[in-house]
């Protein structure tokens, strides 16, 4: 959700090359190493069990192109004690997602 959100607001604010820096191989490689696979087999997995975030990866992958944005992405280290500005927007991310999963409001 992260990606389709930070996506939409790059669209918003006329980005049009937008790094993603993640420490979740999973998110990652499910776009650069596996989605042409994917999308070809119909948005299923290699079982021909629908993708758990299908619709999710299809519209970030249609936003892109749609919108003349070119996504890279970086792989970082999850939980470093390297100071650095991987791991400030490594953390901040964390405790946002932390945020997210209280209802609003809550603290």
């Amino acid at each position: 959700m992260a990606v389709h959100q930070t996506s939409h607001t790059a669209v918003q604010n006329c980005i049009h090359e937008l790094v993603i820096i993640t420490d979740s191989d999973y998110v990652q490689n499910g776009f650069v190493e596996h989605l042409m696979n994917t999308k070809t087999r119909g948005m299923l997995c290699a079982n021909n069990k629908p993708l758990k975030h299908g619709k999710l990866i299809q519209s970030i992958n249609d936003l892109a192109p749609s919108n003349e944005m070119t996504i890279y992405w970086k792989i970082i280290k999850g939980h470093s004690r390297i100071e650095g500005p991987d791991k400030a927007g490594d953390d901040l991310a964390e405790q946002l997602a932390k945020n997210r999963s209280r209802p609003w409001g809550s603290h």
